[in-house]
């Protein structure tokens, strides 16, 4: 197991009970919608904007002086990580319309 993957099996572990003691991470009142606000600003936004958008909002749980750091940096993963999910689909999606650009 490398560095990344138990770093990720940590954060699932902390999640996992975070969850079971309701979700601070993203709690029930997040998922009131059909979509979560991430993907509702990655539908509706230019990419960068939406990029800019998540990294402001890692950076503010990363500031935030409250009495529990680890939340907030828990936070901030989860959000990192969702960006990361969103920088690959975005570059399927770039190359997928590339594709079909030079294909028709």
């Amino acid at each position: 197991m490398n560095i990344e993957q138990l770093a990720d099996k940590q954060l699932i572990e902390r999640m996992s009970k975070q969850l079971q003691a309701g979700d601070p991470i993203e709690p029930d009142h997040y998922n009131k919608g059909e979509i979560d606000l991430y993907e509702s600003w990655y539908l509706t936004r230019p990419f960068n904007e939406f990029r800019a958008i998540l990294e402001s909002i890692a950076e503010r749980y990363m500031k935030r002086d409250k009495n529990n750091r680890l939340e907030d940096i828990d936070k901030c993963i989860y959000t990192l990580q969702r960006l990361r999910e969103y920088e690959v689909r975005h570059k399927q999606e770039t190359s997928e319309k590339k594709a079909d650009e030079h294909g028709s």
